[in-house]
């Protein structure tokens, strides 16, 4: 009860630790919950950001469907409105998702708020209110703001595609758009913020992701835009690296792989199917077991294309050294998989010999299944 009665308090450390403790022991057998539930709104209700992002946070933390159910209408308002503030949308798109992730059945969304759920994704008052601001620190703090904004939009946005991806194809557009506007454009909303040199990584990825979910785009223009970025990406890879740490090459290899992901789901650009999969060529021999591994697993998906499956086959001797030289057995199996799939009338006979030959050395934990694949490939 007296963790309750905190959460009246006008106190932020009071009401933080009533938060806290009821996140903690709130289940569904608890007494008093519908009171609980009562606070939980006046705090959501009323005009301070640091309480509602309280209430927020405990409602995520919660997550059960008595809560999806009670906040249903409340949290899409929040999201959606156009008087509340950047940090409370990004918590309410967080909650939203949390909240879909536990107890979708539960949580239903009003039709009418599809458009202004998707328009997050390009929101133009944020991008003139930029504009507005001549206080650097300001300016770049709005910038952070948005991108959190953002980010959180389009996690919540994917799920709610994985639903019902017929409600929210309105998104493709604007996520075109916007994964432009950080790629190819000279000014872009993002430009005041990058991680090690690659500008918004995460949205970058989260924007790619989204766009797995639906065939290429209908309209040519989209598609041309979508192919300019794509081909943009590819182009960057192929640059110098701008710093010698880690955080650099692995931001800049999460956009390049997911890029390459949308390449293959959308299987139609012949010039860039080719040019992912030289690129991928490229990371065969580096020196980073992650990056050979991904890249041994992505080519095997080129593999089963048309446009690209004679470009896998030029990689055929590479990967052939890394099942006879590559230490880490995981890669060793993604390297029988992709000579599996790049097997064909043409070349069976060089790529059954080799398996042969390498399956007198090879460990017991793929022999098994060498054997298969080399029993199919006579087939």
């Amino acid at each position: 009860m007296e963790a309750v009665n905190l959460l009246s308090s006008n106190k932020y450390t009071e009401k933080q630790i009533g938060y806290l403790f009821i996140s903690v022991i709130m289940n569904s057998s608890t007494e008093m919950k519908q009171l609980i539930i009562q606070n939980i709104r006046n705090d959501i209700q009323s005009r301070n950001p640091i309480f509602i992002n309280l209430a927020l946070q405990c409602v995520a933390n919660i997550g059960d469907k008595e809560m999806a159910t009670a906040f249903t209408n409340e949290i899409p308002r929040l999201l959606i409105s156009g008087d509340t503030i950047d940090p409370v949308k990004q918590s309410a798109a967080l909650c939203l998702l949390r909240l879909h992730r536990t107890s979708s059945d539960s949580l239903q969304l009003n039709t009418e708020w599809t458009a202004r759920i998707i328009h997050l994704l390009n929101d133009q008052h944020l991008v003139k209110r930029f504009l507005l601001i001549t206080n650097r620190k300001q300016k770049r703090n709005d910038r952070l703001f948005f991108q959190g904004v953002a980010t959180a939009a389009v996690s919540l946005i994917d799920a709610l595609v994985k639903r019902n991806p017929d409600e929210y194809k309105g998104c493709v557009n604007l996520a075109v758009s916007r994964l432009s506007r950080i790629v190819t454009s000279s000014y872009t909303d993002f430009q005041d913020y990058t991680y090690y040199f690659v500008p918004a990584p995460w949205l970058c990825v989260k924007l790619l992701r989204l766009l797995q979910n639906y065939p290429p785009p209908d309209d040519p223009s989209v598609r041309s835009r979508l192919n300019e970025c794509l081909d943009t990406i590819l182009n960057k890879a192929q640059e110098p690296l701008k710093s010698k740490k880690v955080q650099h090459s692995n931001a800049r290899n999460a956009v390049l792989f997911e890029a390459i992901n949308l390449i293959i789901h959308m299987d139609c650009e012949s010039s860039l199917l080719v040019r992912a999969c030289n690129q991928l060529g490229q990371f065969l021999q580096n020196r980073e077991t992650n990056l050979r591994y991904l890249a041994l697993e992505s080519m095997c998906l080129l593999a089963t294309s048309e446009f690209s499956h004679e470009a896998v086959k030029k990689h055929q001797e590479t990967v052939i050294n890394a099942l006879k030289s590559e230490r880490d057995v995981s890669v060793r199996q993604r390297a029988v998989d992709l000579l599996y799939a790049m097997c064909d009338r043409s070349n069976a006979e060089d790529i059954v010999q080799e398996m042969l030959t390498y399956l007198e050395t090879a460990d017991y934990t793929i022999r098994e299944e060498m054997v298969k694949i080399v029993l199919l490939i006579f087939k």
